[in-house]
């Protein structure tokens, strides 16, 4: 299915105009990304500021500050609780589920559906468990299709990506011990980065 996109991905024309200066706010900073610009449409950068304006709020601690919040040293942090993680083979990304599940509820059903289907799975007393996963067929798999082509991290991942169709097993390590992975201005890494660990929170935490 994966590769069957790939032949035919071409970006939508979108029925609005994207800023060609990158500003200071979230969304600014996707609009002015010619890349994200494309590939989402306005309703779905909505939704994408929400994500990641929810992650900053969750990973920072204490920290209330917006500056603070999508500083280098709030993802600096959130990367050395990581990595302690997986030293200690427990890893916690540190997001309440039950806030992140509140946090869905505000965002529109189509954008949701755009980003995530939910999957089944055995588990050893039988039954079955769900669990979210990306949606093979989703903007934000054209976005990593074409950030490719300019970014290294990124290829890394979404060549994973396409091998499993799933969250890449190699990329939870490498996403908190490389630093290439750590250079968060540049907005395609943090969108990276920020689905990457909302999906794998949920992954670990759903029970239902």
């Amino acid at each position: 299915m994966i590769n069957k996109l790939l032949v035919s991905v071409v970006v939508s024309a979108l029925s609005y105009s994207c800023s060609s200066i990158p500003e200071n706010t979230i969304r600014e900073r996707m609009e002015g990304d010619k890349i994200i610009c494309d590939s989402f449409s306005e309703q779905e950068l909505e939704g994408l500021e929400k994500l990641i304006l929810f992650f900053e709020k969750q990973t920072c601690g204490p920290f209330k500050d917006s500056k603070y919040r999508r500083s280098k040293e709030c993802y600096e942090n959130f990367f050395g609780r990581i990595e302690e993680g997986l030293t200690d083979e427990e890893l916690n990304i540190g997001i309440p589920f039950e806030e992140q599940t509140q946090m869905y509820a505000t965002l529109d059903q189509d954008f949701f559906e755009m980003l995530w289907i939910l999957g089944q799975e055995s588990i050893p007393d039988g039954g079955q468990r769900s669990y979210i996963m990306l949606n093979p067929n989703s903007n934000f798999i054209i976005f990593m299709a074409n950030s490719s082509n300019e970014n290294i991290k990124i290829k890394d991942y979404f060549d994973s990506y396409s091998a499993t169709g799933d969250l890449p097993p190699s990329m939870i390590a490498d996403i908190a011990l490389d630093d290439g992975w750590r250079k968060v201005d540049d907005i395609k890494i943090k969108l990276l980065i920020v689905i990457h660990y909302l999906t794998l929170n949920d992954q670990i935490y759903r029970h239902s």
